[in-house]
């Protein structure tokens, strides 16, 4: 998904920056309520959702304000970090909103207060942190006991080092988390920003055709790419004998293991055609918990 080489989009701070405010705008919206009440992932309460955001969003601002990590740390992608770092809780672990401390059951006014100011709290930490700054310095992360990235000494990720610490282009740890905030902002039910989106859109895509090379299948997603993968007889004039076309946010779905193969190409929202047409071996290609 990332090369060391490559220039980042220049919307890419601005789109990641829109996307969290998005969301941020309507959780103040939201009633006190709403917080206990599920998000559109199963298992996951709104809580669960914007809690997960908010520490994301931390540790960005951590990871950007740390110094270099060791020149003996691998270097992750965005999708290897997404991968390894954005991962489910450990069994048992997984946060409901029935597992929502009792006083907060109790009171959820000042829980909702609470996570509200959290959040827009690290919101405004982490675009004074990124804004402006050099995408294209590597940064160091870790990955915290509970699974969540964080920034500084310590983690139990394994991947590389004495202390479980790896690098990143703060360029590709943005196209992480921009993805990561089209997604968990889908779980909330807040549409993505535009930019936000395209980039998500484009980061899936080129992360398809990492995984199955090939030019036998044709991936539309309009207006945002348009992409051949998947290894099997070449294509080169015409119309393409396997396409597969999707609407932007059923891609990202797809992409994240929201969305099924099956129900998405049921209802309409994926059509595909020929006999190579079929992306379910290659999915979900990222796992955003």
């Amino acid at each position: 998904m990332a090369s060391a080489a490559r220039r980042d989009d220049p919307k890419l701070v601005p789109a990641l920056i829109g996307q969290w405010e998005r969301i941020a705008d309507q959780v103040d919206a939201s009633a006190d309520l709403a917080f206990t009440r599920p998000s559109r992932l199963p298992g996951r309460s709104v809580a669960d959702v914007v809690g997960r955001l908010a520490r994301s969003v931390a540790a960005l601002a951590d990871a950007a304000a740390s110094a270099p990590p060791p020149a003996t740390a691998p270097t992750l992608s965005a999708s290897v970090y997404l991968a390894g770092h954005l991962t489910a809780l450990p069994a048992g672990r997984q946060p409901t909103a029935a597992g929502l401390d009792a006083p907060a059951l109790g009171d959820p006014a000042g829980f909702a207060a609470g996570a509200r100011s959290r959040l827009r709290e690290r919101v405004a930490a982490a675009v004074a942190a990124v804004d402006g700054a050099d995408t294209g310095r590597l940064v160091a992360v870790t990955a915290a006991d509970d699974g969540f990235p964080a920034a500084g000494t310590g983690g139990t990720d394994g991947g590389g080092g004495s202390d479980g610490g790896a690098g990143i282009r703060l360029g590709d740890l943005l196209l992480a988390e921009v993805l990561a905030g089209v997604v968990y902002g889908l779980d909330l039910g807040v549409e993505p920003a535009r930019d936000a989106l395209r980039l998500a859109v484009k980061a899936c895509t080129g992360e398809l055709v990492t995984r199955a090379p090939g030019r036998s299948v044709e991936v539309r997603v309009p207006p945002f790419a348009a992409v051949q993968a998947v290894e099997g007889p070449r294509h080169t004039r015409g119309t393409p004998p396997n396409v597969v076309e999707a609407g932007a946010v059923a891609f990202v779905e797809l992409a994240a293991g929201r969305l099924s193969w099956a129900d998405a190409t049921a209802d309409g929202r994926v059509r595909a055609s020929g006999a190579r047409a079929d992306l379910r071996p290659y999915l979900p290609l990222l796992r955003i918990a």
